[in-house]
């Protein structure tokens, strides 16, 4: 079993969750930092600075630290790789709109030769 130490920094009184009632819940509360694994910078840079050239820029000044983990890439590309599957799925959705046009004027095509040989 991990045990987990925990160093407390402060005390406050009791925080009543909802308002009007006196009852409360006991609570700890942990700094984000010590509860997220992945850590993920956003760097935002000038626009008459070059993604490629921050990338090498910035490589060469990490490369003394053992940062295999590192990867960097435009922000564009993140939500590029966020917004997959709804593109996807959005694809497929059009792609079955425009069959379903296609079926339903081939119906209306065949329906209107259809009547035009009744009436000879």
């Amino acid at each position: 079993m991990n045990k987990v130490n925990y160093e407390v920094v402060g005390v406050v009184r009791n925080f009543h969750h909802i308002p009007g009632t006196r009852e409360f819940m006991p609570s700890m509360y942990i700094p984000e930092a010590a509860t997220v694994t992945n850590h993920d910078i956003l760097v935002k840079l000038r626009s008459n600075i070059l993604f490629k050239s921050f990338h090498s820029n910035a490589r060469q000044r990490l490369s003394g630290f053992s940062l295999d983990w590192v990867e960097m890439k435009p922000l564009n590309e993140y939500v590029k790789d966020a917004t997959a599957n709804q593109r996807l799925m959005l694809q497929f959705l059009m792609g079955f709109a425009i069959l379903g046009i296609i079926v339903a004027g081939l119906a209306v095509y065949a329906t209107a030769i259809l009547a035009a040989a009744a009436a000879r």
